[in-house]
């Protein structure tokens, strides 16, 4: 295992790169994406690390930062020694200039207030199981609007491996990624004809109609429907007193156009981790796909 690295790949940003079983490399991104590769891969000629430095090293003015051409012609020992050198030269790279160029984000900016610090478990499938801080970003949000079970929140997002019960992961939003983040849930969710899809859905290549899924909590586009036309106490009343929506929209009809202005605001973290509080004290953890299931079956057992 290898301490986190933060740097940009193109156009995305990379939240953490771990080694695994000394042959292959494990890349999580901001966004919640995931790549897998091998270690020879990672650090040869033209590979993922050297385009991650010069990226840096563009950013930043600095002297170019690439690895050398035989790197992937090494040895296994080698390679590995060269991976955890790499990875400790752009730290400290990016540690040194990020002082004298403030202006430059290699990462998310820290938020003005700073909120309770919240520790959530994290690696699995073999790699040890750690301790790891949430993006004070992230953290400060969800301490806000979870109290005293922002522990719990945040382990929906990021989670070891094994802990939940469909597929495989590390949770709904394993990098944290606070905004910019809508996900089509097709081959997850049951598929639509154009006659009877929701009017949030989107077009899969399958020719059907899928969800969403945005935002930091991926709040799901045909819940979030469901949510604001429920006169039910618990639903819209909620989402009303919680500032999701402008209007408790007792004596006017929710129309589509409404249901669209307030589904684009679900990208706001702090809206966005409201509602997931809201589905969540009225349907559970088992609304999310990721969840631990320690926590749904914990959860199911309240509500």
């Amino acid at each position: 295992m290898v301490s986190e690295v933060q740097a940009a790949e193109l156009d995305r940003e990379v939240a953490t790169i771990n080694l695994v079983d000394e042959d292959r490399v494990e890349i999580f991104y901001k966004d919640g994406g995931f790549r897998n590769m091998s270690l020879n891969k990672f650090i040869g000629k033209d590979g993922f690390l050297g385009k991650v430095l010069n990226d840096v090293g563009t950013k930043l003015g600095l002297p170019e930062l690439n690895l050398s051409e035989k790197a992937g012609y090494l040895n296994k020992e080698q390679r590995i020694e060269e991976f955890n050198k790499r990875v400790g030269e752009i730290k400290d790279v990016v540690s040194q200039k990020v002082e004298e160029k403030p202006k430059i984000e290699l990462a998310s900016s820290e938020p003005t207030e700073k909120g309770e610090s919240i520790i959530v478990k994290s690696g699995g499938k073999d790699q040890p199981v750690k301790e790891i801080e949430v993006p004070n970003e992230v953290s400060s949000v969800i301490s806000k609007v979870f109290g005293d079970e922002a522990q719990d929140a945040a382990s929906v997002l990021h989670h070891p491996y094994g802990e939940q019960v469909k597929g495989e992961g590390q949770g709904e939003n394993a990098g944290f990624q606070v905004k910019d983040i809508t996900i089509l849930n097709e081959g997850y969710d049951t598929a639509l004809s154009a006659k009877n899809k929701k009017i949030l859905d989107g077009k899969g290549e399958d020719g059907k109609y899928h969800s969403w899924d945005r935002g930091l909590f991926r709040i799901n586009s045909r819940t979030f429907e469901d949510f604001i036309r429920d006169k039910r106490p618990g639903y819209r009343d909620a989402m009303y007193e919680a500032g999701i929506i402008d209007d408790p929209y007792t004596d006017k009809p929710v129309t589509k156009a409404v249901i669209r202005k307030y589904w684009e605001q679900m990208d706001d973290p702090v809206k966005n981790t409201k509602m997931a509080k809201i589905i969540r004290d009225k349907r559970g953890w088992g609304q999310w796909y990721a969840a631990p299931a320690y926590l749904i079956k914990q959860n199911s057992e309240k509500i």
